[in-house]
């Protein structure tokens, strides 16, 4: 960030208490969080007093959580979880679910770092189903991660291998391909501790092939890394160490202290391993000066151990003693027990190395105090060898002999407790290549059920779609005898016309005469067009829709002259109420004399068996509301109850009795008024009648396609 952006930011922080201050000073926080987390901490005090001062739950919310934000960073994560709580509670009451579920996640973190791991996987449990409500896919497979830590540190590496695979999965599914390799790395690390090698090799080299198509050489190198350990545990050291240099490389070009650190270590200890005493020797020493750079003590503690043990390695005691010593001053015993006992141990094998043996009993009574009441361990079995060699030295042979003894038993205790071990990670193996085959399994299953469901939905469609055009040919059938009446009509008339002409032709009748038969003529044959051109339409698929601009009120005229005293019982009177002047609709107006013989057709059938006093009667109306036409079509007829309004438009469901209708006609009408741009609504009430209300864009306001 810039120096005049940052300027311009604090202003604002400093300025007024408004929401746009608020905001600008959220944003300049966001920046000293990484770079300078102490500013960060006063600028957010101001942010909460701004917030407090606004009064707003939301702007009080974020002061909050962002000062949770901020003591998390400064390693402050008790004094973090009273401000994030606030935040979820603030963050609830205004529904802003997405905020909340992130602060509880950051709760269940800091959570994590105080070791309270039971209360932090029951939070993490809790926010999944929230991200999941606001679709938060991202922060799911954080969230998978971050319980597989937990596992994990706790060694239940089954359920860790569990999350870190669902959290990898998810992370490919949303094309988070960081989280998806760190996921495999830390899995094969896993399955490293288990003591399967291969597993641990072939998640690093998938691990490599997706780093490599981000580009991103840092995380490359991280990847270079753990293929050196997974080749290393396999004993190829020559591919171990072309990954380790590898990574080394580009630790160099981002100069990265504990990248390259890490890097020669590794190269060190096999040079070591292989007996190449100089060239580990001077790796380890450049690994040590890059550790000093980092800061971190208990790296520079192990560096310096390593050195040691070359040093006694090469028999170079006076130089381990002195390294060892130098380790010794700069690490806390307090701190960091283990690698103090380790230390202490070494120094005491140089000391007896060295024949200073006095020195080495008055250390040796130190080390036994510390580890007598310890489990079983390697540094534990060593202290007992020296100390066997050290009395040994000393010709106190009855104390020589007690710790030989010693060393011999905690020696099959050890070897004991390693067999347990590995049976046990063995049986965790085992267990989670048996949940993933499973895994495999019900995908695969899954799989092939979604295929078959697939198919018989096909074949369901197929089925409607035949239905549905059987429906359109029952309604020809119930209107076929009146078109053909229709269309006798004029063709009679047309051949009448034409007998008349032909005899009278030679009697000169006016010109006047002629030039309208033959206007007579052909209106009459556009009247059968029509009628031919209807037939054709309903016949069709009804998924085949011919849009143009067309009078509603006057397809209404068309559908009562053609239609009207072939679908309507003499006993209905049939009423049409239309506002003149209404603006054209823009779609198939021949789907619409469809449309209202459906609606036309079931108002007719529910009037059949009713008797009413005031009459039977059917209304088709017309009106122009809020930029939009309103076609109704009501009846006075049986009605319907509220669980069969609710069902009126499903397919195949029909009220009526067996035989008597396919239950698509309303379905076939929905889905004409849906392909209209149009909304349908139906209110009815058994015993009294229906009402069917449809609206339409007008031709203006439609996007022609």
């Amino acid at each position: 960030m810039e120096e005049k952006e940052i300027k311009l930011l604090e202003k604002a922080l400093s300025g007024k208490p408004t929401k746009d201050n608020f905001y600008q000073g959220l944003k300049l926080v966001s920046y000293y969080i990484g770079c300078n987390p102490h500013k960060a901490e006063e600028s957010t005090q101001i942010l909460l007093q701004m917030a407090n001062l606004m009064g707003t739950a939301e702007e009080i919310a974020f002061a909050n959580k962002t000062m949770g934000s901020v003591n998390s960073v400064l390693g402050n994560h008790q004094e973090a979880i009273p401000y994030y709580q606030k935040a979820v509670n603030l963050f609830s009451q205004i529904g802003k679910n997405l905020q909340m579920a992130q602060s509880l996640a950051s709760i269940a973190s800091m959570n994590t770092t105080l070791g309270n791991t039971a209360q932090a996987l029951k939070t993490f449990m809790e926010v999944i189903p929230l991200f999941e409500q606001e679709n938060d896919q991202h922060s799911i497979a954080i969230t998978y991660s971050n319980m597989a830590n937990i596992y994990k540190a706790k060694m239940d590496y089954a359920q860790a291998i569990q999350y870190y695979q669902k959290a990898a999965d998810l992370a490919e599914s949303i094309q988070c391909l960081d989280l998806q390799v760190s996921s495999l790395c830390i899995m094969g690390s896993i399955y490293s501790s288990l003591m399967d090698y291969n597993k641990n090799l072939a998640c690093c080299l998938k691990a490599l092939t997706l780093a490599e198509s981000t580009g991103n050489n840092y995380l490359i190198g991280e990847v270079h890394c753990s293929l050196g350990v997974a080749y290393q545990e396999l004993q190829d050291y020559d591919k171990a160490l072309e990954y380790y240099y590898k990574s080394l490389k580009i630790g160099r070009e981002q100069q990265i202290p504990y990248y390259i650190s890490g890097n020669l270590s590794n190269i060190a200890d096999i040079y070591r391993k292989q007996g190449k005493l100089k060239e580990a020797l001077k790796a380890y020493k450049e690994a040590l000066k890059y550790d000093l750079q980092t800061g971190d003590i208990y790296n520079q503690s192990a560096s310096l151990r390593t050195i040691a043990l070359t040093y006694i390695d090469m028999h170079r005691y006076a130089l381990a003693r002195k390294t060892i010593l130098q380790a010794l001053n700069i690490i806390s015993a307090d701190e960091h027990l283990e690698m103090g006992i380790n230390l202490q141990a070494d120094l005491l094998l140089t000391c007896i190395k060295q024949q200073d043996y006095k020195y080495a009993e008055a250390l040796l009574k130190k080390l036994l105090k510390k580890v007598q009441d310890n489990p079983v361990s390697e540094v534990q079995i060593s202290i007992y060898e020296y100390a066997a060699g050290l009395y040994t030295k000393l010709r106190n042979y009855k104390k020589a002999n007690y710790f030989l003894n010693l060393h011999s038993q905690l020696y099959k205790e050890f070897i004991n407790q390693e067999r347990e071990k590995i049976n046990r990670f063995m049986q965790i193996s085992f267990e989670t290549a048996r949940l993933q085959d499973e895994k495999e399994m019900l995908q695969f299953q899954n799989e092939l059920l979604e295929k078959r469901v697939q198919a018989e939905l096909n074949k369901i469609k197929e089925k409607d779609k035949l239905l549905a055009q059987q429906e359109q040919l029952a309604m020809l059938g119930k209107i076929s005898a009146g078109i053909a009446h229709e269309i006798n009509n004029p063709l009679a008339a047309i051949k009448q016309i034409v007998e008349i002409t032909l005899e009278d032709l030679n009697s000169l009748q006016p010109r006047g005469y002629l030039s309208q038969k033959k206007n007579d003529v052909l209106q009459l044959l556009e009247r059968i067009n029509r009628l031919v051109e209807i037939i054709k339409v309903i016949a069709r698929s009804p998924e085949r829709f011919n849009a143009n601009s067309f009078s509603l009120n006057q397809i209404i005229e068309e559908f009562i002259e053609l239609f009207g005293d072939k679908i309507i019982s003499k006993d209905v009177l049939l009423i049409k109420d239309c506002e003149p002047d209404l603006p054209p609709v823009y779609a198939d107006n021949i789907r619409f004399i469809q449309l209202l013989s459906i609606l036309a057709t079931n108002s007719n059938d529910a009037l059949k068996n009713v008797n009413r006093s005031e009459g039977k009667y059917i209304t088709i109306s017309t009106k122009f509301i809020d930029g939009r036409i309103m076609l109704v079509v009501e009846d006075n007829g049986c009605g319907m109850d509220q669980e069969t309004l609710s069902r009126a438009t499903e397919p195949f469901f029909s009220s009526k009795e067996i035989g008597q209708g396919t239950g698509l006609g309303l379905s076939l009408a929905h889905s004409i008024v849906l392909n209209s741009k149009g909304n349908m609504t139906m209110e009815s009430e058994l015993g009294k009648g229906t009402s069917v209300s449809l609206s339409f864009p007008v031709e203006d306001h439609y996007e022609k396609q």
